[in-house]
């Protein structure tokens, strides 16, 4: 993917005009979409689903649903989310849709595929034609930095794509995924925008809820350097990445075989994880 000068020279202050312009550079939306919206309640899904529901047309967006999957793992606080997100729903005028976990679930992983098979589950259901996930550029600064910890190779450096095929069976977007989540903040701060408070996010057995609390000590004037500089990182990790992919479809054979085999990784699953690499490099032929 070729990025035009001015996408690097200047990016918008206001996060609504961001998530605008990087979903037109990346074309996450076509004209005519039926986008399902993973809402949890929280403050970046509630922003998620406020600017894709109010600013529809510029999105080129026909129809947003909002998609709510009830995990179960916080008793009373699940049921009290879910309500919530129904609640907000009829105050906006759009559909809710909702799931609750037949199984108990134990782990993020478990959580994961349980709800993106939701997501499966209903863009079959309601002719959906994206997934729209509300991943700012905190959660992709987090992620590249645990992918390093794990030893994930170049491509999984890139944290989290801005459009992967592979999780459902629609594309799954993020369309706010440049967004800092302190002007998400101040965003919903500023239009009165209700959400909810999930606890399990300062348990910090969680790798990423420990990484997050470490980041937070940093002086905030630095850190939000820190995430100004990564993000202009990233755009060239992506377009590398993507200039790698077209070496390897005309002439795989001058890459290095740890680059072909995570090329080969992302093609397969629309991600580069640790474990599968390992596997994959220590197989036998």
């Amino acid at each position: 993917m070729k990025f035009p000068r001015d996408f690097f020279e200047s990016f918008p202050q206001d996060p609504v005009d961001l998530s605008l312009l990087f979903c037109k550079k990346f074309e996450l939306f076509s004209p005519g979409d039926i986008v399902g919206v993973g809402v949890s309640g929280g403050k970046d899904s509630m922003f998620l689903l406020n600017i894709l529901t109010f600013f529809r047309s510029r999105f080129g967006i026909k129809e947003v649903i909002c998609l709510h999957f009830n995990h179960g793992t916080r008793g009373p606080e699940s049921d009290r989310d879910e309500q919530f997100v129904r609640d907000t729903c009829n105050e906006l005028g759009i559909r809710f849709f909702c799931k609750r976990a037949q199984k108990e679930l134990r782990s993020e992983d478990q959580m994961r595929q349980e709800r993106y098979s939701f997501f499966s589950d209903a863009a079959d259901e309601l002719s959906l034609t994206k997934i729209a996930t509300a991943h700012n550029l905190d959660d992709l600064f987090e992620t590249f930095l645990i992918n390093i910890k794990r030893g994930g190779g170049f491509m999984s450096a890139l944290g989290i794509y801005p459009v992967n095929m592979n999780l459902c069976n629609v594309p799954v977007v993020r369309p706010i995924l440049p967004v800092k989540r302190k002007s998400i903040l101040e965003y919903i701060k500023q239009k009165n925008i209700g959400y909810v408070e999930d606890t399990s996010n300062i348990d910090i057995r969680i790798t990423r809820n420990r990484l997050r609390m470490i980041l937070s000590l940093l002086p905030e004037d630095l850190y939000n350097s820190i995430l100004s500089g990564f993000f202009k990182f990233w755009l060239n990790l992506y377009s590398i990445s993507h200039f790698l992919i077209e070496i390897y479809e005309k002439k795989k054979e001058d890459l290095p075989p740890t680059i072909k085999k995570q090329i080969e990784l992302y093609r397969e699953t629309g991600e580069v994880k640790y474990e599968n690499l390992k596997r994959s490099i220590l197989k036998k032929d």
